[in-house]
Parts: structure tokens; sequence; C-alpha cells
């Protein structure tokens, strides 16, 4: 018989309105992992809180020994309290199942901007396949602001060591077609060609979980989930105006662009003039060297002073696609602009691949909006 671990973490919901506690929505910012907007967040503003903020009931479990990672965080923000920040009396992260319990404290954070948060582990025993996974105050009206988010929710079972190697190997042939640096794939194979022993199986799970913190099949996993409209992982603006992601704006559903929000946006006040030379740029490396690319986006270029539009290309490494040339001119209120889906290739000869808006020498306009960007690799 062998240990092995089970991945049960895709029963959570990761949505912040599944977790029961008043106040609960998500944070628009990267949580602790690199997802958006599934942290749950507990925020009493300018009052301390003074109720059990958060927790969540996960059904249709195994019976057994979980691993619970999660991320959480207790916090004063702006009000005053007598706890000392680093304190571990104040709230702490559980997990519950029928009469077992397990608590890890929290430690308490003087935040006023959101932050890094703590990560914590618990071990837990399942029975009749349902758990309860929360953030609890053990002293109220000390804290206001709460965050926790699940990060793997882990089964552990013992089974014959022929089954585990059945399914350890089911996961190398799924492998196979994944890209990966050479080094991972060479311990991979190595790995699933040893005898099988408790042993080998053990280095076998590990070179399978090596696989995912492997620079290269990281950066094709980065292609395969696809470049997020709300993110700026991997972008770079060299000018001085107002760079980041707009949840606000309303004109792309109206101007014919199909710019709706969220987008990266590059903008100035109109009063400030145009937008200087520079350029956006999107950078992914670690990639195989020689694999070629094609790379889509919607850009909309906008004058909201009404200039005629110039000075504008959407580049795919040293390939450049004119805008104004190629997109569709439109009219706007009292502002003028140019969008379309703008398309390039490269090949990633140096395992590098850039793409992005170039702001040309007297460009006319004063903001940049990207969305809907696609990569794909081109099969030989």
């Amino acid at each position: 018989m062998v240990v092995v671990a089970q991945d049960w973490t895709d029963l959570v919901k990761m949505d912040a309105a599944s977790w029961a506690g008043s106040g609960t929505y998500a944070v628009s910012v990267a949580t602790a992992d690199g997802r958006n907007n599934v942290m749950a967040e507990h925020y009493y503003g300018g009052f301390p809180c003074d109720d059990k903020p958060l927790k969540q009931v996960v059904e249709g479990l195994e019976d057994g020994k979980y691993t619970v990672e999660l991320y959480a965080t207790s916090n004063l923000a702006w009000i005053s309290s007598d706890v000392e920040a680093g304190a571990t009396d104040v709230a702490y992260v559980y997990a519950v199942s029928g009469e077992m319990i397990a608590v890890e404290p929290i430690v308490v954070g003087r935040e006023t901007g959101f932050t890094v948060p703590g990560e914590y582990s618990l071990e837990i025993e399942v029975a009749g396949g349902t758990l309860e996974i929360g953030l609890g105050l053990d002293q109220t009206s000390m804290t206001n602001w709460h965050t926790i988010q699940i990060k793997s929710l882990t089964l552990h079972k013992e089974v014959p060591l022929s089954e585990a190697y059945a399914e350890a190997l089911e996961d190398v042939e799924l492998l196979a077609s994944v890209e990966m640096s050479a080094e991972a794939r060479a311990a991979l194979e190595a790995a699933a060609a040893a005898p099988q022993t408790i042993e080998n199986y053990n280095a076998l799970v590990d070179a399978i979980k090596a696989v995912a913190d492997d620079p290269v099949f990281k950066a094709y996993q980065v292609i395969e989930n696809g470049i997020a409209d709300g993110s700026l992982a991997n972008w770079t603006c060299t000018n001085g105006g107002a760079f980041h992601i707009n949840t606000w704006s309303g004109e792309g559903n109206e101007d014919g662009s199909e710019m709706k929000t969220p987008f990266i946006e590059n903008w100035m006040n109109k009063n400030d003039g145009t937008l200087p030379k520079s350029e956006i740029t999107y950078t992914l490396e670690n990639l195989l060297p020689g694999d070629k690319f094609e790379v889509s986006a919607l850009v909309r270029v906008y004058s909201e002073a009404g200039n005629d539009i110039q000075g504008a290309s959407f580049f795919v490494g040293d390939k450049k696609t004119d805008i104004v040339a190629e997109g569709t001119a439109f009219e706007y209120g009292s502002n003028k602009g140019v969008y379309g889906t703008f398309k390039g290739e490269v090949t990633a000869n140096d395992g590098v691949l850039k793409f992005g808006v170039a702001i040309e020498e007297g460009a006319t306009f004063n903001w940049v909006a990207i969305k809907n960007i696609q990569i794909n690799k081109i099969r030989k």
C-alpha cells in the first residue's frame, strides 16, 4: 500500500458570493496564487468587525484525511484598536467535519492597502462527505478587514502500489504532448521507467509535480489559459500616462469597437496633450526556441480632443501593422478613434515573445485600449 494525494480543489466554490458572512465580495486585485477576483473579503470600513465573518461548506467529498491550504488576512485599516500587529489571538482559520476540527491562528496585520496574505495549512479528517472551511474571530471589535482564499484541498489515502502507479503513469501520458524543458522531460521519463517500488513511486510523483514549476511549462500554460484582460502581468508601458485596468468606462458599449470592460488602458487627460512616443509591450519568456506563434488583439486608439488619428502601430516581434491604415475609423460624440483586431506572426528564436502597441512620434491620441489577446502556437 502507498499513500497518494488526490486533488479535490474543484469542489470549492472560488467566487466570493459562495462565502457566508455579511459584506462579502471579491477584491479586484491579483490574489496570492495569481488568480483574480476569487478571494472572499469582509471589510467593515471604519468600524471593527463584531461577528464571525466568513465560511464555506464543501460537500460531496470522499471521507478521509485532508490537507486544506489557504490564504488569509486579518487586518486593521484606518481604525483604532488595542490589538498589536503580529498578534495571533484575534482571528483564526478553521476546518470542521462532524466532531473533528482543525484551527490555526492568523497573524494580524496593520495594513491600509491590500498585501500578499499569509499562507496556512490545516489537517482534517472528513466524515460524512462535508467540510466547513472558514475564518473566525477569537476577539471581536479588534480588526475590520478579513480575506480568505482556498489554495488547495487534498485527500491523502492508501491504495495498492499498482493502482497508484497506474494513475501516475496516466498523468505522465497526458504530459507527453505538453511543452516543457528538456530537463523536466528527461526527469519525468526516467522516473516513469524506473522499477515500481514505493520509493520510485514517490520520486515519480515528485517528477510530475516538478513539471508545474518548470519555466517552459509555465510559459505555455499562459498561452493555453489565455492572456487576461484584467491583469497587467508581463505588461510594461514606457510613458508617463496612466497604465492600468479599466473597469468603469462605457464607451465601448456604444462606439462600435466592442472595447467593453475590463480592458488594459494607457491614458492621459486630453488637456495635458497626447501620449508621447513609447511602447506598450507584453513579454513572454521561456518559450522553446524556434516555435512560431500567431498573436491577435483588439486595439482601440482614441482622441478625446477630436483629433484625426495617426501614429499607432500593433507590433508582433519586429513586424508592425499600421493601426490607422488597417483599422476602422469612427466618431463617438466629439471623440475620434480607430479600432480593429490586429494580427501578426513571430518565431521565438530566443525563446522570447513580444507584442504590443507602438505610439509613434507625433501621435495625435490620448488613449489606447487593449483586450481579447490571443496567442496560438503555429503547429509544424
